[in-house]
């Protein structure tokens, strides 16, 4: 007789997925991806749980080389895109494509095709959560990045070792894009065009980084500093955790699915004007800010405001 054997894992308990991944491989180049844009944003702005990175083509404008292996992985076409870059069954890809009715059907009608598939897979159980919390530095642009989450025993019985990636994107990137003119219906080329959630770059490596977990938590820091002309107000710090592997490859694709992630926009602290130590600060009109005023000296960690300005102590 013909044997054929599959293996799975049983879980006892189980966490919540703090946020829905979509990962777009999108292209500049081609004219489908504004109504792709357009699906995106429709379903972004009615659900708080999803959270969106823009993995541009590579040889293109806004292309990041260290994630060129996303497109050789997953994008069969362009632009698709991966929902927590897991694989349903019956599809014949991971990745997904709508280039055949997304300027016909309307925006309207094919996000709400995204959003039934984004319930879908958000439902899915997790074993590990992961939480964001920034700092950030004005003077010398540097982002600090605490990363901290719960790890259930089924994560390392499920998937063995489980690693942390770390991404910066940036809204409101003006560059080139391909587009339909409504009144001729000809392509032409908008160099003036918004991109957002776009791959900007790696903190950690582009597969992961290893956590080790520690009375079932875990913590991770990490420190980047944004490049010159990148809009602080714009960043977010998108984290996520999957099976840490030594490379990412056809064989093991499928194990490679998003267990859980989350994501933070540093445009909410860049109101802060400086960062001090936690040393005396040799300031007069000291607030709480519930507006006590307090004595400067040894200040305990927090957020205060000194001289009308808001300042962080550490």
């Amino acid at each position: 007789y013909d044997m054929k054997s599959v293996s799975f894992g049983v879980y006892r308990n189980k966490l919540s997925r703090e946020k829905a991944y979509l990962e777009v491989y999108t292209d500049q180049t081609s004219p489908i991806t504004p109504y792709l844009n357009d699906m995106v944003k429709l379903v972004a702005d009615n659900s708080s749980a999803l959270v969106t990175v823009n993995v541009h083509k590579p040889n293109t404008p806004l292309a990041l080389a260290s994630a060129a292996y996303l497109h050789d992985l997953y994008a069969y076409t362009h632009p698709a895109f991966s929902i927590n870059r897991s694989f349903f069954p019956g599809e014949e890809h991971i990745a997904y494509d709508m280039n055949d009715y997304l300027p016909s059907v309307g925006a309207e009608f094919c996000a709400g095709i995204l959003s039934d598939m984004l319930m879908q897979d958000f439902e899915s159980p997790s074993f590990a959560s992961v939480d964001l919390k920034l700092s950030y530095d004005p003077a010398t642009r540097k982002v600090g990045i605490k990363a901290t989450g719960d790890m259930l025993p089924e994560a390392k019985a499920i998937y063995g070792d489980v690693a942390l990636t770390l991404m910066i994107t940036e809204d409101q990137v003006k560059s080139r894009q391909t587009t339909v003119n409504a009144l001729t219906g000809r392509t032409t080329n908008n160099q003036n065009y918004l991109h957002n959630d776009v791959l900007r770059a790696y903190v950690t490596s582009p597969i992961g980084d290893a956590v080790t977990s520690n009375d079932n938590k875990y913590e991770a820091n990490y420190e980047f500093t944004l490049e010159e002309g990148w809009n602080p107000d714009n960043i977010k710090v998108v984290g996520l955790l999957t099976k840490k592997v030594d490379a990412v490859t056809e064989d093991n694709l499928y194990d490679m699915d998003v267990i859980n992630a989350n994501s933070a926009a540093l445009g909410t602290i860049t109101g802060i004007e400086t960062i001090q130590p936690s040393v005396a600060v040799k300031h007069t009109g000291c607030y709480t800010l519930d507006g006590r005023r307090v004595e400067t000296k040894n200040l305990k960690p927090g957020l205060y405001v000194i001289n009308g300005k808001k300042t962080v102590i550490k």
